[in-house]
């Protein structure tokens, strides 16, 4: 399910380049990815940093309401 959510954010706003952030467990030598979630997708270069730090800082906390990994794993 997560590479189906990746490749739908990307062909959403090809062929600008899109980002997001990788979710899941590190146990041992094993990395399992279970979620993802895109960055919005920004104009303006100068409120980037601080909007999507909020936005990353707000999709976790939903996430980890409804008991879904929310542990990085990476972007």
């Amino acid at each position: 399910m997560v590479i189906l959510k990746i490749i739908k954010h990307c062909k959403e706003f090809s062929p600008a380049l899109v980002t997001g952030q990788l979710l899941g467990l590190d146990v041992g030598s094993v990395l399992e990815v279970t979620n993802c979630f895109p960055f919005p997708i920004r104009e303006e270069d100068e409120e980037i940093e601080a909007d999507g730090a909020n936005y990353q800082l707000e999709m976790m906390r939903c996430l980890r309401e409804v008991n879904v990994d929310n542990n990085t794993v990476g972007w």
